[in-house]
């Protein structure tokens, strides 16, 4: 059985009483412990504690941070480059490094703080036409 991503619990501190959520990766350890001091019941802090689960409060393999992973996609050690030399096409370091050097100028800084998901082809597109890449071209007369 999967365990769930986190549980809340209540713990006695000298100001009183605080509900904490401990945060767990997908092999069931435990990531990350957050106090909740202003929340005042256990459903509380479980609503509190998915809204930062839903924004990365921890690493989600479901739906990563963005950048970190286009970047790591143009690595030799990726599955799409390892999956790639398996199949008979090594990609070329400079193709990687080119890859990477566009992702990481052009594209990293316009999806910042976004996890993997949260990219659909209307943000793609609004992306696209803000580079310009497709304007119309002027012919010659």
């Amino acid at each position: 059985m999967a365990r769930a991503p986190f549980i809340i619990f209540e713990r006695k501190i000298a100001a009183g009483r605080v509900f904490m959520a401990r945060f767990y990766d997908t092999a069931g350890k435990i990531v990350k412990t957050k106090t909740f001091p202003d929340v005042k019941s256990a459903g509380a802090a479980a609503r509190k504690a998915e809204g930062l689960l839903k924004n990365g409060i921890i690493a989600n393999a479901a739906n990563p941070d963005a950048a970190t992973y286009l970047k790591t996609f143009w690595t030799r050690e990726s599955d799409y480059a390892r999956g790639r030399a398996l199949r008979g096409i090594v990609l070329s370091e400079r193709y990687l490094t080119n890859s990477f050097y566009v992702i990481n100028r052009h594209l990293v800084p316009k999806i910042k703080g976004m996890r993997l998901l949260d990219i659909d082809a209307d943000f793609l597109e609004g992306v696209i036409l803000d580079w310009g890449l497709f304007a119309p071209r002027r012919r010659a007369l």
